[in-house]
């Protein structure tokens, strides 16, 4: 009644100079008016109630900026609640990092679970707490309880589109370690439905269609996001993936043609112009092989070897020792350091007889290499076809008295230190009963 009288009242005089209305409507009106003021029954009791008990009208406006001064008092102390509530998150966030820091380089995953546990039910179980929960829970293998965690982060209905495409990616690669690739899929595509598209939802993206073999899928998405050409060299790299699961299962035609595909993406890729090598091989087409891998040493720079490893098997079966000779001396004489090439020369060379020189050239690769353990297995397997000359067993007993002591038989666990004597307390982590012999 009283919001009416004060409309009214408002608008009388702009009623009154629009000569719309006739007099006798607006005098009505302003008797209405008059009456809801001054003879109104509830506000007239109420007026007379507070004077009759000795309330005057300053007491009536201090009262009123008191209660205004308690309302804002009580926001003021809820505003700085939160803050002091946030400050102590950020304060835990940064005591958590810096424990989950030291307990990771410990490698104590059980103490570093229980720590990410009561801070994620401190912290009213924060989101990014929980993401980093999930994570371990599936680097432990408890993929149950990965998935369970980040299926209920994934229910907060607070979630930013960007956070929910993280979560959903994380919860895709849960699906991977589980083994339930369709549920991966199906996660991962709606995390690049949502049009935000990071570099873990790429990596994740082209594992899950590998597992599935949708090569094209995978071959898409390895390169969304990056550069034209880094973009092609991810291409190239699943193209050629492609081409060694077609390889291992004896599809040739589909082998070569993956192998093609990888290559006239990326020219320099070398594992497809080996792959595609092997294929030819298989295929009995030698000149074909020696024209693919002619020139190793242009072809495939640093993984020279690797062609010569597969030419050595072409010059065996073509019975043209003397190409393969040569061209692997030239290769020798540019590269003197290269000694992976010259442990294949060493291998052609035990496969056609010549033992002795191929361990004389085995002891000069050891001589540059002496921690390469495939090296001592190619020496063993010359020992136990033929006895090698004296002198080269005597060389070899000596390049062995002075490469062994260089590895230190004992290593901590805990911290990766090696020592030559056991301790029963590592001097470097302090753990107990961490020391392990090493094997050769």
């Amino acid at each position: 009644m009283l919001m009416n009288a004060f409309f009214m009242s408002a608008s009388l005089p702009v009623l009154r100079n629009s000569g719309y209305f006739p007099a006798e409507q607006l005098a009505e009106k302003g008797k209405f008016i008059q009456n809801c003021f001054w003879n109104d029954q509830f506000m007239h009791s109420k007026m007379r109630h507070w004077f009759m008990q000795g309330w005057s009208l300053p007491d009536f406006y201090l009262t009123l900026v008191a209660l205004l001064g308690l309302a804002l008092g009580s926001v003021i102390l809820y505003v700085t609640f939160r803050r002091i509530k946030n400050k102590k998150k950020q304060q835990s966030r940064k005591l958590l990092f810096a424990k989950t820091f030291n307990r990771i380089l410990d490698g104590e995953r059980e103490t570093l679970l229980e720590d990410l546990l009561e801070t994620y039910r401190e912290l009213d179980h924060d989101i990014s707490i929980g993401l980093a929960l999930g994570a371990l829970y599936r680097h432990m293998g408890k993929l149950q309880m990965a998935l369970r965690m980040h299926r209920t982060v994934l229910t907060d209905d607070s979630l930013t589109p960007e956070l929910r495409a993280r979560i959903q990616t994380e919860l895709a690669n849960d699906f991977l370690a589980s083994g339930l690739l369709e549920r991966a899929q199906t996660e991962i595509e709606k995390a690049i439905s949502s049009g935000f598209f990071f570099s873990e939802t790429r990596t994740s993206a082209v594992r899950i269609f590998m597992a599935l073999k949708q090569w094209d899928k995978a071959a898409k998405y390895a390169g969304k996001g990056l550069p034209r050409n880094e973009a092609k060299i991810a291409a190239s790299q699943i193209r050629t993936e492609q081409a060694e699961w077609f390889i291992g299962n004896e599809d040739w035609k589909e082998a070569k043609s993956s192998a093609k595909k990888a290559i006239s993406l990326d020219s320099k890729n070398a594992t497809a112009l080996l792959a595609l090598a092997r294929v030819y091989l298989k295929q009995h087409k030698n000149e074909t092989v020696r024209k693919l891998l002619g020139d190793c040493t242009s072809t495939l720079g640093d993984q020279a070897w690797r062609g010569f490893a597969t030419l050595k098997d072409v010059a065996i079966q073509m019975n043209d020792h003397d190409w393969f000779l040569r061209s692997l001396e030239i290769h020798l004489d540019l590269f003197p350091e290269d000694w992976r090439s010259k442990s294949v020369l060493a291998s052609f060379l035990a496969r056609i007889g010549e033992k002795d020189r191929a361990g004389q050239l085995l002891l000069e690769c050891l001589s540059m290499a002496p921690d390469a353990l495939y090296l001592h297995q190619k020496i063993w397997k010359l020992l136990l076809k033929k006895p090698l000359q004296v002198e080269i067993m005597e060389k070899y007993a000596e390049l062995m008295k002075d490469v062994l002591p260089i590895r230190n038989p004992y290593v901590c666990h805990a911290c990766g230190i090696t020592a030559t004597q056991y301790h029963w307390q590592c001097p470097s982590c302090h753990q107990f009963g961490s020391y392990k012999e090493r094997t050769l």
